[in-house]
């Protein structure tokens, strides 16, 4: 008899949950009627027709960053390899990266640590259909978190008005398991406003495109408000003096000025900046900490460091960046 009552319970909250689900679809097929160009009832029935991945849903509760330690993660996004295939993209696009440096203020190095850590410098793109994957994330992740449902429907109105634009069925595309795009991995409300046609051939191409996926980055970050030759990340000599501050665990934001933290940093000349302009002293940091391969590391996090956050915002993700980019810079060009 319990049996019985827990399997009705079961299928009477997966109806619910189904029911619930079809009707939030109508809700949001009925808020892009302000937009004649899209077929309505394609998306309507793509919509419910779609074969929910829990594939998806399961690699959304289990991101590297939340699995693994900062060793486990750098180990695997700043490997030999991977610095080794960053020096050759480097050269081979050498032209490239030099004048989107020069247009947006990016290091090269920064632009192809973000491409490295992404997608394997466009070796690994993703192959989940990105619209089952974001109908899967809006409508059927389990988690009561209306933020995030609110995030994925929004993603998936801007790829369906993208597609369009683009000329192209909305489900012909491949990427993450969170819907995110090409080479440099955009969601699809950046790839409609901040991916650029870099190499002027009339068309912005930042899936299959190199040119193009490193103009939009440069872009992409410029917009969100990298300030060119500054410093990113300063590794902290164990024989500098920091006063007393606030670790940061997981930040998203400077909170002390570099004097007050590190009152001897001109002694050790350890923070790298090409601007000369204005006074060091107060430029804002914040003291970074993790254990890597047996030892403890702190950094110091700049404000260019917390614009990487607005790609992916976990620290982990920012250090691998921040890592990568400093090991390319060594490299032979």
């Amino acid at each position: 008899m319990r049996l019985a009552i827990l399997i009705l319970s079961i299928v009477t909250f997966d109806l619910l949950a189904f029911s619930l689900a079809n009707e939030t679809i109508e809700e949001f097929v009925e808020e892009l009627k302000v937009y004649p160009q899209l077929d309505l009832l394609k998306v309507s029935n793509s919509l419910h027709n779609i074969k929910i991945s829990k594939k998806i849903i399961g690699l959304m509760d289990r991101p590297a960053e939340k699995t693994k330690t900062w060793t486990q993660y750098r180990s695997l996004l700043v490997s030999e390899k991977r610095v080794q295939q960053g020096c050759s993209f480097l050269k081979e696009n050498l032209k490239t990266f030099r004048e989107a440096e020069v247009r947006y203020g990016v290091p090269s190095s920064i632009i192809a640590g973000i491409v490295g850590v992404e997608t394997f410098y466009g070796k690994i793109k993703g192959n989940h259909d990105v619209f089952t994957a974001l109908a899967t994330l809006a409508f059927h992740y389990p988690k009561d978190s209306p933020k995030r449902k609110n995030f994925f429907r929004y993603q998936l109105k801007e790829f369906l008005l993208m597609a369009d634009k683009h000329e192209r069925d909305f489900n012909s595309y491949r990427g993450s398991y969170a819907g995110a795009l090409g080479i440099p991995q955009f969601m699809p409300d950046n790839y409609r406003r901040l991916a650029v046609d870099f190499n002027k051939d009339g068309k912005i191409d930042i899936i299959n495109n190199v040119e193009d996926a490193i103009g939009s980055i440069g872009n992409f970050l410029r917009y969100h408000g990298w300030i060119p030759n500054e410093a990113v990340i300063s590794v902290i000599p164990k024989s500098s003096h920091i006063k007393s501050a606030k670790i940061e665990s997981n930040p998203s934001r400077t909170n002390t000025t570099l004097v007050e933290l590190v009152p001897d940093w001109r002694e050790t000349k350890f923070v790298q900046t090409g601007n000369t302009d204005g006074n060091l002293d107060s430029t804002l940091v914040a003291l970074l900490e993790q254990s890597e391969e047996g030892d403890v590391k702190q950094w110091l996090g700049f404000e260019n460091f917390f614009t990487l956050f607005h790609y992916n915002p976990r620290l982990f993700y920012a250090l691998a960046v921040a890592s990568l980019a400093d090991a390319l810079k060594e490299c032979e060009i």
